[in-house]
């Protein structure tokens, strides 16, 4: 295939610019985004098979079914507006090796990255090309501005080059935050892109979004406040700031603390050599302690303690945070492990409010429904059912896991009210997708990936295609015709 190398200008600029921000922009801000919004266009993926190997093929699907692009050996991404949620566009990225003489061993084992190349290309919503940018890729829109791979924040609206330093872009809380200068340099600004305060070092946005965690030469870390407000200073080992609190664990040697990033406030803190801070929210956190045998072995225990230092729970092996995996808004889970390896789920009472047997998996899905495997059999099984023990799945199934699906406004996916349930068939594994009472949504695939709530794309009998939550096929295609070689 011959490739050629796209030549643009401003104007050219210009055009993609309009052309993606007429394909449905909004002024909303982005908190006012909710989870029930459907996306436009969903990426879908299928594997392709030729007459010499696997080669996984991307493609775009609307939510009424119409292939957008089609299923092709090229990757494929949704540009979307970092303000607002919304999508604006498709870029597509095609690699190709400049000498056709450099193997895959050659090129792997050699590190001859620089004979290895992009080929980028965007389209409207609709599908239609817009334009050939060659090997300059948008990077980040976010609002008036685009991020080119290039380092150039461009206006959107003139093509002004506003910096042309930045290697990367985040928002959160009303300010942005660029890295700038191969990663050397933090510059932050408003929402107008109005620089307020630049700093050399590194950081990173926390998990809660609101302040940086940064990162001194020395490898030491504090926290610096998107204003430029240093909240704590530069002396500790690590730092970890959750999503569903404002106060961040510190840990400095042995010694390890609960802080508020408010006002800079202790509200915990220990000075133990085997024992730490592992989690902590608004209302509790967990100590971890260990201890080391003649042979090594280190054996862990996990408490629930309220801030006045109370104990609140028994002893476990382990307890974890289900939090930061369940959609916004779910009241907070605790999953743990007994020391005779019982597994349990702890409410933020620290109260028991599911034992299982030993042997089985729980996984919590939302507040009261629950995933339960079982392993010590010949065959696995699992069972979706609620914490008060009602089986809410219709068939047996030997395997289950939860959807994740992507929540606006949060940077990383949850899980969702589907689960995916699998089932042995002769020779191959069968998949269903179920709601959250259990019913059947989609049944006896070969494979399915949830795109929406609503929407999957399924690989069933001899056909692959966009199927909506009644099981009706949106778009259908022969696995025949999609395995064609080119």
């Amino acid at each position: 295939m011959t490739k050629t190398k796209a030549r643009y200008g401003v104007c050219l600029i210009l055009l993609l610019v309009l052309v993606l921000l007429c394909a449905g922009c909004s002024t909303a801000d982005k908190s006012t985004q909710t989870q029930t919004q459907k996306d436009a266009v969903y990426i879908i993926y299928g594997n392709g098979i030729t007459t010499s190997e696997w080669k996984l093929q991307y493609g775009v699907v609307s939510r009424d079914g119409e292939m957008i692009l089609p299923l092709e050996q090229r990757q494929v991404y949704v540009i979307n507006d970092e303000k607002t949620g919304e999508q604006l566009g498709l870029q597509t990225r095609e690699q190709y090796v400049d000498d056709p003489n450099l193997t895959a061993e050659k090129l792997y084992e050699d590190n001859n990255w620089e004979h290895i190349h992009s080929n980028y290309t965007l389209y409207d919503l609709q599908g239609n090309l817009v334009q050939e940018l060659g090997e300059r890729a948008v990077q980040t829109v976010y609002d008036h501005w685009v991020l080119y791979s290039d380092g150039k924040l461009e206006n959107r609206i003139d093509g002004a080059v506003l910096f042309d330093d930045v290697n990367a872009f985040y928002a959160a809380d009303g300010y942005c935050m660029l890295i700038c200068q191969d990663y050397s340099k933090v510059r932050v600004t408003d929402d107008n892109m109005q620089v307020l305060w630049e700093r050399e070092g590194s950081g990173d946005i926390s998990q809660a979004g609101k302040e940086i965690i940064w990162r001194q030469e020395d490898g030491a870390v504090g926290v610096v406040g998107l204003d430029g407000a240093e909240r704590l200073p530069c002396q500790y080992d690590s730092i970890w700031c959750s999503n569903d609190s404002g106060n961040c664990i510190v840990r400095q040697g042995d010694y390890s603390a609960v802080v508020s990033l408010q006002d800079g406030h202790v509200l915990y803190e220990i000075t133990e050599p085997d024992k730490e801070v592992c989690y902590a929210n608004d209302t509790v956190l967990l100590l971890r302690t260990w201890k080391t045998d003649a042979a090594g072995e280190r054996d862990t225990q996990v408490q629930m303690y309220d801030y006045a230092g109370n104990a609140i729970s028994d002893t476990y092996h382990y307890i974890s945070s289900e939090a930061e995996d369940m959609l916004p808004g779910e009241t907070a889970v605790f999953h743990a492990e007994t020391m005779d390896d019982v597994p349990v789920l702890l409410n933020q009472q620290g109260q028991e409010i599911y034992r299982g047997q030993a042997g089985t998996w729980l996984n919590p899905v939302t507040a009261d429904r629950i995933i339960v495997t079982e392993n010590d059999k010949a065959e696995n099984s699992a069972t979706w059912q609620t914490l008060d023990g009602q089986v809410l799945n219709q068939k047996d199934y030997q395997g289950m896991h939860p959807d994740y699906l992507p929540v606006k406004g949060y940077p990383y996916s949850r899980k969702s009210s589907l689960v995916m349930a699998y089932y042995n068939f002769g020779n191959t594994f069968l998949w269903d997708v179920l709601d959250v009472d259990g019913n059947i949504l989609v049944e006896q695939a070969k494979s399915i990936r949830a795109l929406d709530q609503d929407r999957f794309w399924v690989e069933k009998g001899f056909s692959q295609g966009l199927m909506d939550a009644e099981g009706n096929w949106l778009y259908q295609q022969s696995l025949f015709d999609a395995t064609v070689d080119a």
